[in-house]
């Protein structure tokens, strides 16, 4: 998304409106007009300013991205920067391939007791082989003190966590604390949306994440020279910060003091994310009664319909309902849910497409599929009414996704924040289903920052248009 000043440059230019035309709409001088036009000035009336953007007559998403382009610089010089990175974030789900690899033959290789590697290509082939080489141990294990975005190291990790279940993966990574500010949040997503396609990969809780605030060398200044470590079972890798140097060590002794290094850092690290072995538990264990104040928010390709089944529709459903204590914990779960909907606003977004796949399939995208039947048509008809229902009473918001903005919600991915302080992710496709939560501060306020602007961005329907497709939909 360009920027307030470039936008405005451009359609001022492209319209030949004169100054004086603008300064008659809005109230402002012709000299103060012209100053926005240069750069000199950025105007906080939002009211004055609006009728300036109205007079360009744009065309209406035109118009929308001029006007979110002035919202988000009158509140933040750099705030479009979180949409666009967790759009970008959120988009990239589509295009994760979770197949199976087949195993690859793995060459046993003869490690010397110490030897200096030179340029990052060379150190890259190095860190794969090390990988690989692990990963099909059966008590194989990596920690790993490094960012990530080394396209060769993630390639690798995703290859031995999907292949080998018992493969075991610890990182530490470095986060910015960001203090509001926007770009440095940006940096965060952008780090996040890298580690996604490692965190869908693992089979077991075998990938952990753990974070610092801003780079290890701070806290590691006697490694300064060589600011990222792969350890192995039998060797350590050192590289330096640029990834032009790096020093391997094989040996008992060596691999043993650079994992106490680590594990001693990681104690005093925090979590990036949390998961769950059972399919509601990252739900249960980490659900966070929303703030009165604060509106939460739901995307996926469905309307959260779970909370709008009673418990009579569950325990016709569910499968061993009173045997299974998973599905005690999702009803006391969505019970938790509707009591929320009754003090909080909670706004929805999802798809055409999500809901044409709800009534062909009956399958509900939030709840595992292992834990329930299928939905009769009419018991899918009777949610849709439900969710129009709560609507209508005030406490629900739904928008349907403007998929043509949108360039398509991707398939199987859920997202709630029920508060600006817990992300919750659940991803589901053919080939893997994970739930997980992030806690991190910034993170999580960049996702609920990027929710309250989809709820008046041209990117959703209003929720007019919304129950009029919904109320359609459940009488064709």
């Amino acid at each position: 998304m360009a920027d307030f000043l470039t936008l405005f440059q451009n359609y001022a230019s492209e319209s030949k409106i004169s100054d004086s035309t603008f300064a008659k709409a809005s109230g402002l001088s012709r000299a103060y007009i012209n100053k926005i036009r240069n750069g000199k000035k950025f105007c906080k009336n939002y009211e004055k300013m609006m009728k300036v953007i109205e007079c360009l007559q744009l065309e209406k998403n035109a118009e929308d991205e001029l006007k979110l382009a002035y919202q988000m610089q009158l509140s933040d010089d750099n705030g479009y920067m979180i949409v666009d990175a967790v759009s970008q974030l959120i988009k990239s789900f589509a295009s994760i391939a979770m197949e199976r690899d087949n195993m690859i033959l793995v060459k046993e290789e003869v490690w010397p007791e110490q030897k200096i590697y030179y340029y990052k290509e060379n150190i890259m082939i190095v860190c794969r082989k090390l990988i690989e080489q692990e990963a099909v141990k059966r008590d194989g294990h990596i920690r790993l003190l490094m960012q990530s975005g080394q396209v060769q190291i993630q390639e690798a990790l995703k290859w031995g966590l999907r292949n080998n279940s018992d493969f075991q993966v610890d990182q530490l990574i470095g986060l910015e604390k960001t203090a509001g500010n926007n770009y440095l949040k940006k940096t965060n997503v952008e780090l996040l949306q890298q580690l996604v396609p490692i965190i869908l990969s693992q089979q077991k809780l075998n990938y952990r994440v753990y974070y610092h605030y801003e780079w290890m060398t701070s806290y590691l200044s006697i490694f300064r020279i060589a600011s990222h470590f792969l350890i192995t079972g039998s060797q350590v890798l050192c590289i330096n910060d640029d990834f032009s140097q790096a020093i391997l060590w094989s040996g008992e002794t060596s691999v043993t003091h650079f994992a106490k290094v680590f594990d001693d850092m990681i104690r005093k690290a925090d979590m990036l994310y949390f998961t769950s072995a059972d399919p509601v538990g990252v739900y249960a264990d980490f659900f966070v009664d929303a703030s009165d104040n604060c509106p939460a928010y739901t995307m996926g390709g469905q309307p959260c319909l779970g909370i709008a089944a009673n418990d009579a529709m569950f325990e016709k459903y569910a499968i061993d309902l009173h045997s299974n204590e998973v599905m005690q914990r999702l009803l006391q779960f969505n019970q938790k849910v509707r009591q929320m909907y009754h003090t909080t606003t909670v706004v929805a977004y999802f798809t055409r497409r999500g809901l044409q796949r709800l009534l062909e399939t009956g399958w509900l995208e939030e709840i595992p599929q292992e834990l329930y039947h299928p939905l009769e048509l009419e018991d899918r008809k009777a949610l849709i009414r439900n969710l129009i229902d709560l609507a209508r009473k005030g406490n629900y918001e739904p928008h349907l996704i403007d998929e043509a903005q949108f360039d398509r919600y991707p398939v199987g991915l859920v997202i709630d924040c029920y508060s600006e302080n817990d992300i919750v992710v659940y991803y589901h496709t053919d080939f893997v289903e994970k739930h997980f939560i992030i806690k991190e501060v910034s993170l999580a306020n960049c996702f609920y920052q990027y929710m309250e602007w989809m709820r008046t961005s041209s990117k959703v329907c209003s929720v007019e248009e919304t129950l009029a497709y919904l109320e359609n939909l459940i009488t064709v």
